[in-house]
C-alpha cells in the first residue's frame, strides 16, 4: 500500500536523495527545487507558481520548467531548465543560481562553447565520468556531452526519439534512457543504443522486447538488474498510470499497483512522473504529491 509523503504544488519530474541535507529528498516541484524530510519542506530555488528566467538567490531565482537535475557534489546542483533551453547551476551553500551551459530562452541544437551552445528542452542529466556530463536534449532528439573542465558541448548521440531521464548501470559501461514510448540501453564505449521495449505506445506486461509503455519518464534501480520505471500516460487515460518493473535477468516487464484495478486509497498515483528508491522505500512523484511505498509490500 502507498501512502502520501508530502503534497506539492505541481509536477514532480525528478527526485534524488539530498546530498547537502542527508535524510532529505531533493525534488522538482514544477519550476522550483525543494528539499523535504517528509514533515518540513523548504524551497531551495525558484517558485512553483511563477515562471521566468532570473538568476538569483533562493526564491528570487526563476525557472521556466525544470525537467531534471543532478547533484554534482554536496555543494553543486545542475538543473535542466527545459523551458528556458539551458542548464543552470545552484550553489547549495548560498542557493545562488548561475548559467552553466546554453543560451537562455533560445532553442536550438548547436554544439560549441558553453555560452554559445544551444539546446531544445534539456531534460535529463547524468555524469559519465568526473569530467563528462550527458544531457538528454528532448526536442533536439539527441544526447549532448559537456566537458566539465572546458564546458565545451558536443553531440554524443543523435537521432534518438525524445530522450528523457537517464540512469547509469552499476557496471559503468552502459546506461539506460527513457525515450518516447520505450526504454533504450546505450553502450558508452561505442555510443550506440539498442531499444529494449516496443516502440509502439500501449500497455503490455510481457517479455522486455514485446512489452509496451505509454510514456516512460524516469527510472531507478530496485536491484542491480531490476529497473523501476515511472510510466505516465501520454493520452490522459487514468487507467494507464502505472509503475513498471523491468527485470533484465528474467527478461520480464511487470507492474506495481495497477491503477485500473486498485482503489484510490490503495493506489493514489496520478500522472506518475518520477521514481526514487531510497532504503526500503520507493518514492513516487506525480502531480500534486510524492507518495511512498514499502518495497516489502511486494507487487499488487
Amino acid at each position: 500500500m502507498a501512502t502520501q509523503y508530502i503534497k506539492t504544488k505541481g509536477s514532480v519530474f525528478h527526485m534524488e536523495e539530498d546530498l547537502y541535507k542527508p535524510g532529505n529528498i531533493l525534488f522538482v516541484d514544477q519550476s522550483s527545487i525543494k528539499t523535504t524530510d517528509g514533515t518540513n519542506t523548504n524551497v531551495v530555488v525558484g517558485s512553483a507558481s511563477d515562471r521566468g528566467y532570473v538568476e538569483g538567490v533562493g526564491e528570487t531565482a526563476r525557472f521556466k520548467r525544470i525537467f531534471g537535475f543532478k547533484q554534482i557534489s554536496k555543494f553543486q546542483v545542475l538543473v535542466a531548465d527545459g523551458g528556458n533551453h539551458c542548464v543552470r547551476s545552484i550553489d547549495r551553500k548560498t542557493n545562488q543560481t548561475s548559467l552553466y551551459v546554453g543560451v537562455p530562452m533560445k532553442e536550438g541544437s548547436v554544439d560549441g562553447p558553453g555560452g554559445i551552445a544551444e539546446f531544445n528542452s534539456p531534460c535529463g542529466l547524468m555524469l559519465v565520468s568526473e569530467s563528462s556530463l550527458l544531457i538528454s536534449d528532448y526536442l533536439s532528439g539527441a544526447i549532448r556531452l559537456v566537458n566539465r573542465k572546458t564546458r565545451e558541448v558536443s553531440t554524443y548521440i543523435s537521432r534518438i526519439t525524445y530522450p528523457k531521464q537517464m540512469l547509469m548501470h552499476p557496471s559503468g559501461t552502459k546506461f539506460y534512457c527513457c525515450m518516447e514510448y520505450s526504454v533504450a540501453e546505450i553502450d558508452i564505449a561505442s555510443r550506440t543504443y539498442n531499444v529494449l521495449t516496443s516502440v509502439e505506445a500501449g500497455y503490455e506486461d510481457s517479455s522486455i522486447d514485446e512489452s509496451k509503455f505509454e510514456w516512460p519518464s524516469s527510472m531507478d534501480w530496485l536491484t542491480p538488474d531490476t529497473l523501476v520505471v515511472a510510466d505516465k500516460s501520454s493520452r490522459g487515460n487514468p487507467n494507464t498510470k502505472r509503475i513498471r518493473v523491468i527485470s533484465l535477468a528474467q527478461n520480464q516487464v511487470t507492474s506495481i499497483c495497477l491503477s485500473v484495478s486498485q482503489s484510490p486509497d490503495k493506489c493514489p498515483f496520478y500522472r506518475v512522473h518520477s521514481v526514487l528508491k531510497s532504503g526500503d522505500k520507493l518514492y513516487i512523484g506525480g502531480d500534486g504529491s510524492i507518495n511512498t511505498r514499502n518495497l516489502s509490500d511486494g507487487m499488487c
